[in-house]
């Protein structure tokens, strides 16, 4: 069956790192690389035409790069100058040429520039983090970098020209909270980045290079109520998900304008982790504690529904889900008949027919096609 998207799980235990190819609401583990994650994996994100996966882990290399050919997946060389500690979170540029590693130590944040197969560290920017990254996330047009870290202002965001980054003024998190999670909305507008402290959740909205604290969403009960470790906006920038500790696990809102409004939706199976949504905005997974590990709901308008879990789940606790772009899988060729008026082919001057593809739109089901004829030596 055709593959639309894939889903990208780290976790606890090997293979540390489990991707799914999803058709509609059936998942199918493909087969784990030949070069595995050294140690327990956090993160994982994938460049927007889902040809490379990016996981943070324990242990050196700290991040591994993975090159998707179909469902194959082949470990790509280390960068010469490797993030430190254990790499807690990953984020690429919506076009693939930027990757954002955070990690606990080593000055706690290292971007490196993708040109192929290469990676190479473009150096640190003036300020660092204070601390270690818990949060990395691009803004849509790659200018705008947020990193989500322990103490100091809870966050900080980079503005990238070419290869450098500067820091720009940020407001600090109002409590005394260090940043655990932060995310983008797709159209740049907002940054969200989540906290230990109450009320675990802030908005900001930016105008250019200023980001304004938003009102905290209405209602305490409307709130998260334990560090949210993970959010995920959807790609038509209208539902905003939160992940975090405690039951219900996570939130799901409705963004009308400047305000997001709760909505009701099933409980989690465990303690949330991160959280993802597919490039259609149809289906939410969050990684958590407790089988199987990881969830998948699927939506309809306001709605979450869970669908079956793949045969294979992981082993152990999950830490990190991220889904790709669409796979874009190259079609496979139908059989077909030429028509019978072009079959009159003079013998002096052979034809060959052939099928020329042009299939505009890789995420629907249809192939369009259009019959040529080329000239062949006799």
């Amino acid at each position: 069956m055709p593959t639309q998207y894939y889903l990208a799980v780290a976790h606890q235990t090997s293979p540390f790192v489990s991707v799914y190819a999803q058709d509609g609401s059936l998942l199918s583990k493909i087969a784990d690389p030949s070069t595995l994650p050294p140690n327990t994996a956090y993160d994982a994100a994938w460049t927007g035409d889902s040809d490379y996966l990016a996981v943070a882990h324990a242990a050196s290399p700290v991040v591994t790069v993975y090159k998707r050919s179909e469902a194959v997946l082949t470990k790509i060389s280390n960068p010469a100058v490797l993030p430190g500690g254990t790499g807690n979170c990953v984020a690429w540029t919506q076009d693939g040429v930027y990757l954002a590693v955070g990690s606990s130590s080593g000055g706690y944040l290292k971007v490196y520039k993708r040109s192929g197969d290469t990676l190479t560290w473009i150096g640190n920017p003036a300020v660092l983090p204070p601390n270690q990254a818990r949060g990395v996330s691009w803004s849509s047009d790659g200018i705008y970098l947020s990193v989500a870290h322990y103490l100091g202002d809870g966050f900080t965001v980079y503005k990238r020209s070419g290869d450098v980054l500067t820091k720009i003024t940020t407001p600090a998190l109002p409590s005394s909270g260090w940043g655990y999670s932060t995310s983008f909305s797709p159209d740049d507008t907002y940054l969200n980045v989540g906290s230990n402290a109450s009320p675990y959740q802030y908005m900001y909205k930016r105008n250019g290079d200023a980001f304004t604290q938003l009102p905290n969403i209405s209602g305490t009960l409307n709130w998260p109520n334990s560090t949210v470790v993970s959010s995920a906006w959807t790609p038509d920038n209208n539902y905003f998900s939160m992940s975090f500790n405690s039951s219900p696990y996570y939130r799901l809102y409705l963004r009308s304008g400047d305000t997001l409004v709760r909505l009701n939706v099933p409980t989690g199976p465990g303690q949330g982790h991160g959280i993802t949504w597919s490039i259609d905005s149809t289906y939410q997974a969050q990684a958590h504690t407790g089988v199987p590990y990881f969830t998948v709901w699927e939506r309809s308008g306001n709605t979450l529904a869970t669908i079956s879990s793949p045969t294979t789940t992981p082993p152990f606790t999950a830490w990190g889900a991220a889904y790709s772009g669409y796979a874009n899988l190259a079609p496979t060729e139908p059989t077909l008949v030429a028509p019978a008026d072009l079959l009159e082919v003079p013998a002096a001057e052979p034809l060959l027919y052939d099928w020329d593809f042009n299939d505009p739109d890789p995420s629907d089901t249809q192939t369009e096609f259009a019959l040529v004829r080329r000239k062949v030596a006799p």
